[in-house]
């Protein structure tokens, strides 16, 4: 099984991560720009951000 699968669903932008954690867009570029949040699963390819369901779950859970 591939890392991914393993990962859960790919969280394609900043409105379906916003989506997902129950926050707001801004919310969410917030976490990306800011040093406050330590450790935030989120990843930026090709000028796009995304994450993974169990990544941001175990952040939470931290």
């Amino acid at each position: 099984m591939n890392d991914n699968a393993e990962r859960g669903k790919r969280l394609e932008g900043v409105k379906a991560i916003a989506a997902f954690m129950g926050v707001t867009d801004r919310t969410v570029r917030r976490w990306c720009c800011g040093r406050l949040v330590a450790g935030v699963p989120i990843l930026k390819a090709g000028g796009r951000y995304f994450a993974f369901e169990a990544d941001l779950r175990a952040w939470v859970a931290r």
